[in-house]
């Protein structure tokens, strides 16, 4: 069959996905998912930290269409290679940030509890 257009794809006029994708959001710190996640990254032995992020992405649509809490995880470093010709990231770093999204979903299922002694799964060489 054809292609679909990507004004066909969208449930709403393309002005409004624009407008949706253009503005900021802002999680509140003390929201489940940014406690539960900032958790399971502690517990898998990076900081946690929680930061704003002054780029535009889909978080804030997913915010504001869905009525949400939305937090932006990943590997790597989003402001010094994201986009970038070099784009890259450790195999550690996609494995602990691929922990801490399963951690992260459990939880917020309630079906994990959390640990002091969980130990990352150390990843070998590809």
């Amino acid at each position: 069959g054809q292609p679909r257009s990507h004004r066909q794809a969208l449930p709403y006029p393309e002005e409004r996905l624009h407008e949706c994708l253009g503005r900021s959001w802002r999680t509140d710190t003390d929201s489940p998912i940014v406690q539960i996640a900032s958790q399971a990254l502690r517990e898998l032995g990076t900081s946690g930290r929680q930061t704003g992020w002054d780029a535009a992405c889909e978080g804030g649509f997913i915010a504001r269409h869905h009525g949400t809490s939305t937090i932006i995880l990943g590997p790597g470093d989003i402001t010094g290679q994201a986009h970038q010709p070099d784009e890259n990231v450790e195999i550690s770093q996609l494995a602990t940030a691929a922990q801490a999204y399963v951690l992260t979903a459990l939880r917020l299922a309630g079906a994990a509890q959390p640990t002091k002694q969980h130990q990352p799964h150390s990843s070998g060489s590809a």
